[in-house]
């Protein structure tokens, strides 16, 4: 059986209304957290 991984993406753009809230909220996982290595945080943009 194959390993199982978590993704996190942060989905957004920077230069749209939402101002890339989900790229921001996963620069700040990936900055401040501690995550195991089954799990991935990416920037979707």
């Amino acid at each position: 059986m194959s390993e199982q991984r978590v993704v996190v993406m942060g989905l957004g753009n920077l230069l749209w209304a939402d101002e890339g809230f989900g790229v921001r909220v996963a620069e700040r996982l990936y900055a401040h957290y501690h995550w195991p290595e089954d799990v991935e945080i990416v920037d979707g943009g």
